[in-house]
């Protein structure tokens, strides 16, 4: 999950908005500048350590799927190769 203006961010930096329409959209323009000039927030570092987690739970997890019909009509789990 991201703030508005952690999205704002994203949008800019991919070039889809620019720098006046995101300052103008966002929730606290004085952070935002920050962020652009590369200061790094809590909130920042915060989102940035949990996407680097989950990031590290999915790759270690195993990955599984739930076959949706079976013959005796409940699912059954497969392990994907």
């Amino acid at each position: 999950m991201q703030t508005f203006d952690q999205s704002l961010f994203d949008l800019y930096t991919r070039e889809l908005i620019t720098y006046e329409e995101a300052l103008i959209r966002a929730s606290n323009p004085d952070d935002f500048k920050l962020r652009i000039q590369g200061i790094r927030l809590r909130v920042d570092s915060a989102r940035e350590d949990m996407e680097r987690t989950m990031t590290e739970f999915d790759r270690r997890r195993p990955a599984v799927a739930f076959q949706e019909e079976h013959r005796d009509g409940a699912p059954q789990l497969l392990a994907n190769s």
